[in-house]
């Protein structure tokens, strides 16, 4: 009797776990993390004379952001930013008062939530159903990579747009993989609101994510799913005015002269840059190029490249991703010959990496640009070091 009693308490926690419990417990310990970093970045911050923002010398647009805030929040006019995170700024300013410390904490949710959305990710895409608690759960290992991914932590406690980011890609990811599963105009709608809120953040960060989706439908031979993705990546960006499947925004990054220079002249100056220039007047050394950058974006900074104490820490993490990489690099061979919807997480990282290697030539500012990288990398990890009792989904849609 005693047996039986403890066996249905243990399914009742299960089942806790396996949802609500699951994001609220993961939900505070991220968000706790982060709350605490906030506090002694800011701290120190306004002790060094940094007034509370972003506490380096180097250049960042967080004070270019709260400026622009408080114009938004006063009614003035602005003139074009180079993204809608001022004008979400300058709303929450209106509603809670113009304080940098709160704003900043409103990005720690943002990080918080993010780490929510890949745990329930990884818990969709390889189900649980051993001990609740177990740490071979990959959608515990989920939440131990995420909540303490040092980049995603710090980012998400400045005054910059990448808490959002961070936020609204992961669900993008947990809603395309809903929606693959059970196919609906509902969930559909959900995804395409979703990648317009993130367009106006990181445009190619949405691209990434719909050949991430698109390309495994085509492989699954799911016309049905296939044609609706089509078109809604036609008509979205159409309708925000950017042209069918976003080539208004496209068509320069599709010319390598001027990516090439933008390149050079916005992420390849500062101490941190690697100094690689792509020329496509010579395309092998070009392509050469590319594969050495996006080895950099996905594994780097490597030792010979360490030039600060800074790109040092930096190494540090990406130590912890060199031993992730032993389990996400099989991945690579399953898409070419068994994709499956575990490996969509896999997918996007690596579609993501390949369009960051072309302009990122910089180590600080890679340990920005790739946070959603990462993020999809350490879920798919965590899916492939879960335990016997995580069950991956099939090959096929349901």
């Amino acid at each position: 009797m005693k047996s039986l009693h403890a066996l249905q308490a243990s399914q009742e926690r299960s089942k806790f776990l396996s949802g609500f419990g699951l994001a609220v417990f993961w939900f505070a310990i991220a968000f706790w993390i982060r709350f605490v970093v906030l506090l002694a970045v800011h701290l120190y911050s306004v002790n060094t004379g940094f007034e509370g923002f972003y506490p380096l010398v180097s250049g960042h647009d967080d004070r270019y952001y709260y400026a622009v805030a408080l114009s938004v929040a006063e009614g003035r006019k602005i003139d074009a930013p180079p993204n809608a995170y001022p004008f979400f700024l300058g709303f929450v300013f209106r509603v809670l008062g113009p304080s940098l410390l709160l704003a900043k904490a409103v990005n720690a949710l943002f990080g918080a939530l993010g780490v929510v959305l890949g745990v329930l990710l990884a818990e969709r895409l390889c189900p649980w159903h051993g001990y609740p608690w177990s740490l071979r759960r990959p959608a515990h290992l989920a939440g131990i990579f995420l909540s303490f991914y040092p980049s995603a932590v710090f980012y998400s406690t400045q005054l910059l747009k990448d808490g959002a980011i961070w936020a609204l890609g992961l669900a993008l990811l947990y809603w395309g993989i809903v929606f693959l599963q059970k196919p609906s105009a509902r969930w559909l709608l959900v995804v395409a609101v979703a990648s317009s809120l993130l367009w106006f953040l990181r445009p190619y960060t949405v691209i990434a994510f719909w050949i991430a989706l698109v390309l495994p439908l085509a492989v699954f031979r799911h016309p049905r799913l296939l044609i609706g993705f089509v078109v809604v990546a036609i008509a979205v960006p159409w309708a925000m005015g950017f042209g069918p499947l976003g080539l208004g925004y496209l068509g320069p990054l599709l010319n390598l002269e001027r990516l090439s220079q933008f390149r050079e002249q916005v992420y390849g100056v500062g101490g941190s840059s690697l100094g690689l220039v792509l020329d496509p007047a010579r395309p092998l050394a070009f392509a050469l190029g590319w594969m050495y950058s996006f080895v950099t974006v996905l594994l780097g900074p490597f030792p010979w490249q360490i030039n600060s104490l800074l790109e040092a820490v930096a190494l540090g993490e990406a130590l912890v991703m060199w031993l992730l990489a032993i389990f996400w690099l099989p991945g690579v061979m399953r898409l070419l010959y068994r994709p499956s919807f575990a490996e969509i997480p896999l997918f996007f990282g690596l579609v993501l990496a390949g369009g960051v290697a072309l302009f990122g030539d910089n180590i600080g500012a890679n340990t920005r640009l790739r946070l959603l990288i990462w993020a999809s990398l350490m879920v798919y990890a965590a899916l492939r070091i879960g335990g016997r009792h995580a069950h991956s989904l099939s090959h096929h849609p349901r």
